[in-house]
């Protein structure tokens, strides 16, 4: 990922079946149309992964983004969100593989100034890492958009001990990290299983190269 420097703040969330890291700064750059006003711009982030826009849901006031909390405490500010409604907003995001996401992450984490979402994160795909090795996966016939089928190999999860794990995942999830506008919602459980099957099909097809 290379030296890593920012003066602004880092978040993950799950857009589109990847992992995306976008950012504020400090201090507001302006913003046309739907675009947040103060999110880092592609050159700030470019570092870390290819760039894409993506759309994300935050708390809003008069129609603009309201900063995270980690920002807030950053500026000697405390967090004020009564009265605060959603709105959807186009930021640049990097894109970080999901097989080296773990590791990427973690990079983040001593490096940068970064939200709950990385850390967040980063607990997800230990857990996915967790059950590669413990080889707790299965080969799964999916069927696509178009009706068509293809394999996949899929996370056991199933038993007491990992639904539990996930259930405390799921319970301890920042509202951010579900920020991300797809077919998800913004559901938790559906995030949680989307991120993890994908880790783990991206192993299992490594192995098997």
């Amino acid at each position: 990922m290379g030296e890593i420097v920012t003066d602004g703040v880092l978040h993950a969330c799950w857009v589109n079946g990847a992992l995306r890291i976008w950012g504020e700064r400090a201090s507001e750059q302006g913003g046309l149309n739907d675009d947040h006003a103060f999110a880092m711009d592609a050159e700030g982030l470019r570092r870390y992964g290819s760039i894409e826009r993506i759309r994300v849901r935050l708390p809003s006031r008069e129609g603009r983004p309201l900063s995270s909390p980690r920002l807030l405490h950053l500026q000697g500010q405390g967090a004020d969100y009564e009265g605060a409604e959603y709105r959807e907003f186009d930021v640049d995001a990097a894109t970080i593989p999901v097989e080296t996401g773990e590791r990427d992450l973690d990079a983040l984490l001593d490096q940068a100034t970064c939200g709950s979402t990385v850390a967040f994160f980063a607990r997800v795909l230990r857990m996915a890492r967790h059950l590669v090795a413990q080889q707790r996966f299965v080969p799964m016939l999916l069927q696509d958009a178009a009706g068509g089928l293809r394999a996949s190999w899929r996370p056991w999860i199933s038993d007491v001990q990992s639904s539990d794990r996930l259930r405390i995942l799921a319970n301890g999830m920042p509202p951010a990290a579900c920020a991300g506008v797809d077919q998800l919602e913004h559901q938790p459980w559906p995030m949680l299983e989307d991120v993890i099957s994908r880790f783990v099909d991206v192993h299992c097809r490594r192995v098997l190269e």
